[in-house]
């Protein structure tokens, strides 16, 4: 028993926004994306990566808030919205950079549009 609670507070030391997240990702990444002048088409596009200071990092998969959540049903995880460049995803500053994975195994930029959203699980 001793050892279980070392390893537990041994692992919250280490994964400390997980232990104390309210929401995480259990789905892809999406992020809205339109095209076109005037008429513009928009769809949901995955999103891979994230740049900051010239840097690629993953998305982080563990949220104290979001801007939207709406529940799932029975065992489905819940959807959670973040809107870019403002809310809780505004943690990074400037405008975010997303990227996601072409055919080729490249990263190219995807121009999303007002938000992104995942299949996420609440605490």
């Amino acid at each position: 028993m001793k050892r279980l609670t070392t390893s537990i507070l041994i692992l919250i030391g280490i994964f400390p926004s997980i232990a104390f997240s309210d929401y995480f990702a259990v789905g892809p990444f999406k992020g809205w994306v339109c095209k076109g002048f005037g008429i513009e088409l928009c769809n949901y596009q995955k999103l891979d990566a994230v740049k900051k200071g010239g840097q690629f990092y993953d998305i982080k998969k563990s949220w104290d808030k979001v801007d939207e959540y709406k529940p799932g049903s029975g065992s489905s995880p819940g959807l959670c919205v973040l809107r870019v460049n403002e809310g809780a995803f505004s943690y990074l500053a400037g405008k975010q950079e997303f990227y996601r994975y072409n055919a080729s195994r490249e990263l190219e930029y995807v121009d999303v549009d007002g938000h992104i959203q995942f299949s996420c699980r609440r605490r």
